[in-house]
Formats: C-alpha cells, structure tokens, sequence
C-alpha cells in the first residue's frame, strides 16, 4: 500500500525501508552463515583471546572484499584511456547495490568482533566499563578507513589522473565504511544503555534474559526520543562542510556520528519492541516462545516502524520545521530499515535453528550456510533490478531519472577534472 501512496515522500520512505529491510536480512543471514561455518572449524573449544582475535580477522577479511568488490563492481579496475570513453553511470547501481549489502555484512561483522570484547570479564563488570568500549571501537574503525582510503588514493593516482570511475570507487567506498562504523557504534553503545537499565549485559548477539518493567521499557525508548537531539545538531554540523572536504577525516567523523545518532534510535525501539513482548510473556507463558515469538516481534516492529514512518512525514511536510529538523526526520525514518530487517532475521533465523536440530553440530552449520546462499539467490537479483534502482534514481517518487543520470554524470567528471 505504501508504495503507491499518494505523498511521494512516503513512496520515498517506503521504498527505502524495503530496500534497507532485504539487505539487512540476507546481510545477517550471509554473515551468520560464514561466521557459523568458521567457528566450527577454527574457533571450536578456542581460548577466548584467539576466538576474539579471529573474529577480527573475519572483519577484516570482509572489509578487503568491500574495497576489492567496489573497486571492480566501480570500474575503477579498467584502463583510464579506456575508461575515459565509458559512460560511468551504468556503473553506479551495480557498485551501489554491493556497497550496501556488503556495508552490512562488514558492519555485523565489526559488531560481532567488538561485542565479543565487550562481553570480556573486565568490560562487562558494569555498564560504564561496557561504554569504554564504544570510543575503542571508533579509534580503531577510524584509523582503519584511514588506512584504506590511502591504499584506494594510492592506486588510483598510478596512472597520474583520478577518473570518474576511481571518484565513484572512492565515494561508495567511504559512504559503505561510514554506514559501518555506525551501524557498530550504535549497536555497542545501545548493548551499554541496556546494561545500565537493565544490570545485565546482552549477549554478542544482542539477546537478554530475563523480565524488563514497563519502567525499564519507558527508560529505553527515552533513550531513543534523545538521540534524535545528535541527529539534529550533527546534520546541521554536516551540511555546513564545504564541498571540498567531502572525504576528509573531520567529515567522515562527524557522518559516522550522525549515522551513529539515528541508527541508535533504531535499535533502543527495537529493543523497546523486544522487552515489552518479553513483559508480556511472562503474563502469559508460551506466548513469545520459539519462531512464533520472533515472529510477533517482528510483525510489531514492522507496524511500529511504518506508523511511525507515517506520523514523522506529517511532521516533515509542516511548514514551522526548519531544513536541519527535516533533515534529521528523514535521517531516523531511514533508519528504521535496522529495525524492519534484523527482526525478520532473526525469526528466519529462529526457524533454521529449529529444522537444523534433526541434523549434527557440523550439518547444521552447513545447512544454514546452504539455505542462506539459496535465499541469497533468490532475493538480491530481485532487489538489484527492482527495488534498488527505484531507491538510488527516485523516479518512482516524482525525479526525473534522466535528470538524475545527467546530474550523476556531471557530478562524476566535474570532479574528475579537478
């Protein structure tokens, strides 16, 4: 229904949800199924620091397939005599559509490498020792897309001349690494906010035991309410950085931070969503067991997720809001995507766990590993040639996707020939 709405901002809005909510599934499904089938070979009965060791080698082997992947899907790979006769726009969708999903197969990858540090004895022994966490994470994610942009600069200046497909190689690249650090930052710093509510702290995975009061519930989804303040004061702070520093360290900072912003009122209503299904259980036992208890929470925070999405767009549309407040409601209704697609995750998730106890302790890892790459299959070409084009050109929403290619093309050379 939401997609044929008359208000072409919800078409927008909807569009992008769906968008998001598909790549964020099969993300964690794709990143679980690999990192399933690499614990049971490598980190089996492991030492803790050589389990937490390789869980960052797994980052960083992912984070070598972003750059590796963009730097092809891009075209940045091709001659630049060749490439200077090419038109780069065909180029952007096909490097968008990897940029995102691998940006989110990389981010769960870098929150299950600093959560695993975070569940270390000394970091769990309160909520504020749990935080600390979140500035070690920036530091390094930050020095680490440092060290990849020099390596992207370095290759692309081999030839003496920066072309339109190496700007686009770099844009996608630098926006992927953005989305990543603050998909992570947001999911520890949320992990911290919880511990402090709750005196526990979730697993590396984000799941709690245990009942939470309405009052705990309240004290989450004021959290969330706060973060909508950074998202406001961090867009205005980003729109006012020159075009000439897009790229730059300071602006990448203060982007990932904005991510982090919106992104952390995503997940605390998620996990608002989660503790009140939790309270409810405990009322009435069987109720949120099993798939069907996923499932509730996913169908509740699908309807919370496009109500909210419906009530921040009349927001939006009011005359009285200034540009960064606009700014800021799109930047959270975009966000809700996390919500939407981890949800339905982990009820699919539920619901292979459940089929895979017929099987042994390796089968299981490989059958999840198998019906992931067969759904993997089935859902991205769709996504790719449907969904995808509609988010990245915008004609469904009342552009012009002509004008939106001139406008990439010129951007792209513009650039390029400074």
């Amino acid at each position: 229904y939401l997609v044929n709405h008359p208000d072409k901002d919800m078409k927008r809005y909807s569009w992008e949800t769906i968008s998001s909510t598909i790549s964020i599934f099969v993300a964690v499904l794709i990143f679980k199924g690999v990192d399933g089938v690499v614990d049971y070979y490598v980190m089996e009965e492991s030492a803790i620091w050589f389990k937490v060791l390789m869980d960052f080698v797994h980052l960083l082997a992912w984070i070598c397939i972003l750059q590796l992947a963009l730097w092809i899907s891009a075209g940045a790979h091709m001659n630049h005599s060749f490439a200077s006769l090419r038109d780069p726009s065909p180029y952007h969708l096909k490097a968008k559509s990897y940029a995102i999903l691998l940006a989110h197969i990389t981010g769960f990858a870098s929150i299950n490498a600093f959560s695993a540090i975070q569940q270390l004895s000394m970091f769990a022994s309160g909520p504020f020792m749990a935080l600390l966490v979140v500035p070690l994470c920036f530091l390094v994610m930050i020095t680490i897309v440092h060290l990849t942009d020099t390596v992207r600069e370095y290759f692309a200046g081999l030839d003496g001349v920066k072309d339109a497909f190496e700007i686009l190689w770099d844009d996608e690249v630098e926006e992927a690494e953005n989305d990543i650090i603050g998909l992570t930052i947001s999911f520890l710093l949320t992990q911290a906010i919880r511990f402090g509510i709750s005196g526990n702290l979730p697993d590396q995975e984000g799941a709690d035991k245990g009942v939470h009061s309405h009052f705990m519930i309240w004290y989450l989804i004021l959290f969330a309410l706060l973060a909508v303040v950074p998202v406001v004061s961090l867009g205005r702070w980003r729109a006012a950085i020159p075009e000439e520093e897009k790229g730059s360290i300071p602006e990448r900072v203060v982007s990932s931070l904005h991510t982090v912003a919106s992104m952390s009122f995503a997940w605390c209503t998620l996990y608002a969503v989660t503790w009140q299904w939790s309270f409810l259980g405990s009322l009435m036992p069987g109720l949120v067991d099993g798939v069907p208890g996923h499932v509730c929470v996913a169908l509740s925070a699908s309807f919370l997720a496009f109500v909210l999405m419906f009530c921040l767009d009349k927001i939006h549309d009011s005359e009285k809001n200034s540009e960064e407040k606009k700014a800021a409601i799109v930047s959270v209704i975009l966000s809700f995507g996390i919500m939407v697609g981890f949800t339905w995750e982990q009820s699919f998730d539920a619901g292979i766990e459940t089929i895979a106890e017929e099987f042994s302790e390796r089968e299981k890892h490989w059958l999840q590993l198998l019906i992931t790459m067969i759904l993997a299959l089935i859902v991205l070409p769709a996504w790719k040639m449907y969904i995808l084009p509609k988010v990245v050109a915008g004609h469904e929403f009342g552009h012009d996707s002509e004008a939106h290619h001139m406008q990439l093309v010129h951007s792209l050379e513009k650039r390029a020939s400074m």
